[in-house]
């Protein structure tokens, strides 16, 4: 919604949990993939932006794992794989712009690098 508010065109929003497509095809004039960024193929990602000129790709780290509430977060959580799956994104869809929440605790851990080295 910040977005859209802001004058960006969102074409797609993407969750796997079922909760978040109500509020998100409230507030927003987009299209809603109810699925998981794991299984999702680049081209159908790809589709959404059709030919236009600047291309925004903008994802939210798994809050969970980041959480300073969550005293059972450990290295071994296969949420951390999903800024991989984000990684892959950029890299295939190559678009002129990308964000990413700022989720406290991203920063300083080797899955950031690996996010930005990819």
């Amino acid at each position: 919604m910040g977005l859209e508010k802001v004058g960006i065109n969102v074409k797609l929003g993407v969750d796997i949990d079922p909760a978040c497509e109500f509020p998100y095809t409230h507030n927003n004039d987009a299209d809603f993939l109810l699925e998981s960024v794991e299984q999702l193929e680049v081209e159908k990602l790809k589709y959404y932006f059709g030919e236009n000129n600047i291309r925004l790709l903008a994802g939210c780290a798994p809050c969970q794992t980041f959480s300073t509430y969550n005293q059972k977060a450990s290295p071994l959580d296969k949420r951390w794989s999903l800024l991989k799956e984000f990684s892959k994104f950029i890299k295939s869809v190559q678009p002129e712009l990308v964000t990413m929440e700022n989720v406290p605790k991203l920063i300083g851990k080797k899955y950031l690098g690996i996010l930005l080295n990819q």
